[in-house]
Parts: structure tokens; C-alpha cells; sequence
């Protein structure tokens, strides 16, 4: 009995700590986005927006459907190295669901959460379904990094040396190297010494380096062709985003936003975007973008509006995921593998 009250006990402490994290990130954002929303008077945000033509918007919405093919392919193909069945099209669902938990509803579930449960749904086993989500998660960084390496080269040739780009080079660097050390399919002898060395560290902590010891083993038996095969869909992918910038920054403002400039700002916002500060990267997205826009000379009110016209956009394509999971039976699927855990 003392034993069930414990595990009650615990389980309401993880949920307590799931709706801190949750609350906190919510106000990050709101105050984020206020503030930068703020920034500028009303009537400038309603003068930029009459800029803004239907085909712009039908062309933005066709490059997110395009990154819903290059994602669920890249997620097909970690997954059949992973022993997986999950064919093309259930990478597509998969997809278009997951961008729905992680962007369409306000909650904490998000969405690797629910590919999680997707590829146990499919018989994946729980240590092979965080593999291939974690895969996932560091080839979109790791090209995400080579972007912004080849971003940092334009922005000293356009604009010379700033502060800022030293100090963005030093956690481009940083964060590549660690990748490149940890997850990338080379022999270095450096899974023998985190062997080694996890007998020296903290009991707790011991488990985590095994796993990333597990990591890199997968990945160094993985060929360089499905390496550079995953790492080429990636940079695609980021590509359509850029793509996805300049055509609404082209449509506001035509005589500054060129995609030469584009692919000088954007990666290292994307980058800056990708921390965990707010949820879906709201807020963090439109303040580095302002950031990156502005040293080109482009206002405030153009740089904020076109990162929520694109935000906005993939929370459009996430609706269709959003119907995806309530009319194709998945959502009754999902509670009738909650009852039977229950049971």
C-alpha cells in the first residue's frame, strides 16, 4: 500500500514539474512577444501587411507541405535503419500529427512525445523509438550548424566584423564540435574512453553516458551514403525555410530582402530558435530574427511580421494533422492504449 502511494506520489511530482515547465515557457513567450509586438506603433504593422498577396501565402503554405515530405523522408529512413516498418506514408501522417502536437495545441505534449508513441504503435521497442527521434532531432541541428557556418562567411563579407558574429561563431563552433565528436560515424576512440570514464562520475549520471556510448556505436556502423543522405535532407529542409523567409520578406519590403541576404540572417535566427527558452520557439524565433534583419537596415515591424507569417503558416499545415489524428481513428487508438496500460 505504502509502495502504490509513493508511485501516486511521484507520478503527481512529474506532473507538477511537466506544468512548471509548461507555465514558464508560456510566460517567456507571451512577455517575448508582447515586447517585441510592442515595439513598434499599430499603424506600421497594418501598412506592411497590405503588402502581403494571396500568392505569396499559397507559395508559403506549398514549401511547408514540401518540408513534410523532406522531414517525414528523413524520418523514414532513420527508422529502417532502426529495423523499423513504418513506410513513407505513415511518415507523412506521422509528421503532419506530430507538427499538430507541437505546434497546434496548447499543451506539453509535443511532438516527439507523440512519435513516441506512433512508433510503439507500429511494435517499435521504447530504447529504438528515442534513438530515431533523438537521430532526428541531431542531423536537423548538425546541418542547421554547416548553414550557419556558411551564413557566418556572408555576414562578415557583407557587413565585416561585428561582436555579435564572433560571439554567434563561438557557439557555432562550439555546438558543431560537440556533435561532430559525439554523434558523427568516425572512429576516434572515444566511446573506449567514455567507457572509462563513466566509472569515474556520478551513479546517476553513468546511465546517460552509456546511452550516448550506444549512440555512437549505431552511428558509426551507419554508411557515409544514409550519413550524407540524412544530412543533405536536412539542409534541404532548412533551405525551404530560408526559401519561405525571402519570398514574404521579398513581398514586404522588394528593394532590401534579396536571398542572398536571406541565407545570411536566417540560419543563425533558426539556430538561436532551436533553444528551449519558449514554447514551438514563439517569441525567441521573432526576436532573433529582428536581430539578424536589423543589421541589413530592415525595420522591426517587417522582420516580426514575416517570422509570424510563417509561424502562422506551419500552424496552418498542423491543423491538417490536428484532423488527421481525429478523423482517422488515431486519437481512439491512442485512449484505448491508455486503458489497456491502465488495466
Amino acid at each position: 500500500m505504502q509502495h502504490e502511494k509513493t508511485i501516486h506520489l511521484n507520478s503527481k511530482i512529474k506532473t507538477l514539474k511537466k506544468m512548471f515547465y509548461f507555465v514558464f515557457k508560456l510566460i517567456i513567450t507571451i512577455v517575448i512577444l508582447v515586447y517585441l509586438l510592442s515595439l513598434v506603433p499599430l499603424n506600421e504593422y497594418r501598412h506592411v501587411l497590405m503588402l502581403l498577396s494571396i500568392k505569396s501565402v499559397i507559395s508559403i503554405l506549398m514549401l511547408v507541405i514540401g518540408q513534410v515530405f523532406l522531414l517525414a523522408s528523413r524520418w523514414y529512413l532513420l527508422a529502417k535503419y532502426q529495423g523499423s516498418t513504418l513506410s513513407i506514408s505513415g511518415a507523412i501522417y506521422g509528421i503532419l500529427m506530430s507538427f499538430f502536437f507541437s505546434q497546434g495545441l496548447p499543451a506539453s505534449i509535443g511532438g516527439d512525445a507523440f512519435r513516441l508513441w506512433w512508433h510503439r504503435r507500429e511494435g517499435i521497442a521504447t530504447d529504438s523509438a528515442l534513438k530515431i527521434i533523438f537521430f532526428d532531432r541531431i542531423y536537423g541541428l548538425f546541418s542547421l550548424v554547416i548553414l550557419c557556418l556558411m551564413s557566418l562567411i556572408l555576414l562578415v563579407n557583407l557587413l565585416g566584423i561585428h561582436s555579435y558574429f564572433i560571439s554567434l561563431s563561438i557557439v557555432v563552433v562550439v555546438i558543431g564540435g560537440g556533435l561532430v565528436l559525439l554523434f558523427m560515424p568516425w572512429q576516434l576512440g572515444l566511446s573506449a574512453r567514455f567507457n572509462l570514464y563513466s566509472y569515474c562520475i556520478i551513479p546517476k549520471i553513468r546511465p546517460i553516458l552509456h546511452w550516448i556510448i550506444g549512440i555512437r556505436d549505431t552511428l558509426r556502423k551507419q554508411s557515409i551514403a544514409v550519413t550524407t543522405a540524412l544530412l543533405m535532407l536536412s539542409m534541404v529542409t532548412h533551405t525551404l525555410v530560408v526559401t519561405q523567409i525571402y519570398v514574404i520578406g521579398h513581398c514586404f519590403s522588394p528593394e532590401k530582402i534579396n536571398m542572398l541576404l536571406c541565407f545570411a540572417a536566417v540560419p543563425p535566427a533558426l539556430l538561436v530558435s532551436y533553444m528551449p527558452f519558449s514554447i514551438a520557439g514563439w517569441g525567441v524565433r521573432e526576436a532573433s530574427m529582428v536581430i539578424a534583419f536589423g543589421f541589413f537596415g530592415i525595420a522591426a515591424s517587417i522582420a516580426i511580421l514575416v517570422s509570424l507569417t510563417i509561424g502562422m503558416s506551419v500552424f496552418a499545415i498542423s491543423l491538417l494533422g490536428g484532423t488527421l489524428w481525429i478523423m482517422g481513428g488515431f486519437r481512439a487508438a491512442y485512449r484505448n492504449r491508455l486503458n489497456d496500460h491502465l488495466i
